[in-house]
């Protein structure tokens, strides 16, 4: 499930749907570089609760390294993002794999 805990990927359709992996909205991972401790408190609940139903979890859009080493505190499963490294074609990929 893309953009967990925005529009339509709400918490409720995690009852409904069988998944094995959720992708944090950027807009949660953007919350740990820009504003106070109170707001970072959004990510670690949902990688909590995740991880508990067996549900891997991605962070998109990490850009600091304040993210990664938030993030990698707190169990994030994978990471994906500028910091880590640009998008890539398939072409690329499949010469890295």
């Amino acid at each position: 499930m893309d953009d967990f805990g925005t529009g339509y990927a709400s918490l409720s359709y995690l009852q409904h749907i069988p998944l094995d992996v959720i992708k944090i909205d950027k807009a949660f991972i953007d919350l740990i570089s820009q504003n106070p401790a109170s707001e970072k408190m959004m990510v670690p609940p949902i990688i909590e609760m995740a991880q508990q139903w067996g549900i891997k979890v991605v962070a998109e859009g990490v850009e600091t390294v304040e993210q990664l080493h938030y993030l990698e505190d707190h169990n994030c499963d994978y990471l994906q993002g500028f910091l880590l490294n640009k998008p890539l074609s398939e072409y690329q990929i499949s010469k890295v794999f």
